[in-house]
């Protein structure tokens, strides 16, 4: 599910005069919005990738050398992931719950 919402109204005057009037131009900029992050965990052995859930219900996979990409995306739930974390013993295998009342286990390299 896509939103797209005006989040920023930004205005520019040119004022020239013509036959006694002010002519004013206006510009609307769109900016992209994904839901918010709701819980985040970091991977116990790789300190680069790290998980976010967010309130759309999925998960993503992202590393901090890569800024504005995700590694992976789940489409792990219906409503709002409350938390991920990683298996402390193997760290392929992380675990997410969600308020749909659902616990799911998931394989991170068999992706």
């Amino acid at each position: 599910m896509e939103y797209w919402f005006t989040l920023l109204r930004y205005q520019n005057r040119n004022r020239s005069i013509h036959q006694n009037s002010v002519y004013k131009q206006k510009q609307v900029f769109l900016i992209y919005f994904t839901g918010c992050g709701t819980t985040i965990t970091f991977h116990p052995t790789d300190c680069l990738i790290f998980l976010v859930g967010t309130e759309e219900g999925n998960i993503y996979k992202c590393s901090t050398a890569y800024a504005s990409l995700y590694l992976t995306t789940y489409e792990a739930h219906h409503m709002p992931v409350y938390k991920v974390d990683y298996n402390k013993f193997y760290p392929d295998i992380f675990i997410s719950c969600s308020a749909d009342w659902r616990v799911k286990i998931w394989e991170d390299k068999r992706r």
